[in-house]
């Protein structure tokens, strides 16, 4: 099997610039909220673990950052989060099938 690579750089690296700029933003939009609405510091680790990573993380993190109280607001946080994104993505998928088709 062949790669060339330099053709595989050239095609990837835009996408992943996307999906770099926008995590950024996404995790700065996160805490620029965090501050605006007063949330402690522990709450917004969380909320910001379960959005990234996903409940299995939570313990762990919260765990570490010595509040046990934030694991199952943090895991119905990072499970609703799943759920409904994942609504929203078979709601856009359903969309544009209807306006490309």
């Amino acid at each position: 099997m062949s790669i060339d690579v330099s053709q595989l750089v050239r095609e990837i690296l835009p996408t992943l610039a996307f999906f770099a700029c926008s995590q950024v933003a996404v995790i700065l939009l996160h805490l620029l909220l965090c501050k605006i609405f007063r949330i402690d510091a522990g709450t917004a680790l969380i909320t910001s673990t379960a959005g990234i990573y996903g409940p299995p993380f939570i313990a762990p993190v919260a765990n570490a950052f010595g509040d046990r109280d934030l694991i199952v607001p943090g895991v119905i946080c990072g499970t609703l989060g799943l759920a409904i994104g994942t609504l929203l993505g078979w709601g856009l998928g359903a969309l544009l099938g209807m306006i490309v088709i």
